[in-house]
């Protein structure tokens, strides 16, 4: 049986903490009319909550990745810097980090942080405008198959973990016990880091709450390929035994994605062609760069999948769907940051960091 190691890193828990004041009411009907108005802008909030949370761990990573090479060539305390370094950044409000990640070396950093600090327009809640708690920690792993009592990870078959080094899960001791951040069982998500190691073959983790049947990848593996991706993963919560599973899919059983978009062509080590055993049987492959793949139709017919090529005409119609669906907000385009002219510079910086996610806007003038 094709088989994955994991080992599972905690990087940093965050919760959403949302706090009332009760006030006692002289009627019962306008006590539930309050409890109700709370309840709606806690539900709110919580939506703001998870829907900033994925930002907010991008713009955390890339500037501890940003500096890390800095921190390796300390070969003495090094490791210790840039653990506190990362709990650093994961304390600083996002709108400081906007403004200090492109510093050249951390001292810099350090110093443009102290003095945006300082500015009142930046005193706002972790994450940016939601009330967004972060508790920070230490790295620890909360979990390694490859020392687990139930071994490394068995393909297709979905593993339950508890966000703390419970016994049996191959963790750090002590990680994540005894800390001020989300008890085991309870509602909300945590960020940590997800790596894969002496892997048998092309496939993806997906780490999810125990029992969801989502499909989205956490992390993308090949043969032999050592990888993390930090991920945001939204627990199980109620009570239940286990705050999340990691389910694995190595190559060998149908896929489960229904649509692949190939914006590489099969050019750099075989990209398009490995794409083809993620999807399930009959799903759709979109060949982005048409003529990158010469055997395109041949190779999708030989997985049993469907496979299109991109193609673009002028369509007013499907042009006001799109305008209609961006204005209704169902469809919502992901900006990352938004630079002033003058700072060109750095919003080129910022896609060459190779962290950025989803658009880069560069403001030319008001209105």
């Amino acid at each position: 049986m094709k088989s994955v190691k994991l080992v599972s890193m905690l990087g940093a828990i965050g919760t959403f903490l949302a706090a009332g004041v009760a006030t006692a009411a002289t009627t019962e009907s306008l006590m539930q009319q309050r409890e109700g108005v709370a309840a709606e802008q806690n539900a709110k909030k919580l939506q703001d909550f998870q829907a900033a949370l994925p930002a907010r761990m991008a713009l955390v990573n890339s500037v501890i990745d940003q500096f890390r090479a800095e921190f390796a060539r300390d070969s003495v305390n090094g490791a210790k810097r840039l653990n506190q370094f990362a709990q650093q950044v994961h304390s600083t409000p996002s709108s400081v980090l906007q403004v200090t990640r492109f510093s050249r070396n951390v001292a810099e950093f350090a110093d443009r942080t102290k003095r945006a600090l300082a500015d009142p327009n930046h005193a706002k809640a972790l994450g940016g405008n939601f009330d967004l708690v972060f508790f920070p920690m230490g790295p620890c792993r909360i979990a390694d198959s490859r020392i687990a009592t139930a071994g490394i990870l068995s393909n297709g078959v979905a593993r339950g973990y508890k966000n703390f080094s419970d016994v049996g899960q191959g963790g750090d001791a002590g990680c994540n016990v005894g800390t001020p951040g989300i008890l085991s069982g309870s509602d909300g998500s945590i960020a940590m880091n997800i790596a894969a190691t002496t892997v048998s073959g092309t496939g993806n983790l997906n780490a999810r709450p125990v029992g969801a049947s989502n499909t989205v990848s956490s992390l993308n593996f090949n043969p032999s390929q050592d990888i993390s991706n930090a991920t945001t993963i939204k627990m199980t919560g109620g009570g239940a035994a286990f705050d999340f599973e990691i389910l694995p899919t190595v190559n060998g059983i149908p896929g489960t994605v229904d649509v692949v978009i190939d914006l590489l062509g099969n050019v750099h080590d075989n990209t398009g062609s490995r794409s083809l055993a993620s999807l399930r049987p009959g799903g759709l492959i979109v060949n982005a760069p048409t003529g990158s793949w010469p055997t395109f139709a041949e190779d999708t017919a030989a997985a049993g999948v469907r496979g299109t090529d991109y193609k673009v005409a002028p369509d007013g119609n499907t042009l006001g769907v799109i305008a209609r669906l961006l204005e209704s907000g169902n469809v919502r385009v992901h900006v990352d940051q938004i630079f002033e002219l003058e700072q060109i510079a750095d919003a080129h910086r910022a896609i060459e960091s190779g962290h950025t996610r989803g658009k880069i806007a560069l403001k030319v003038a008001e209105g």
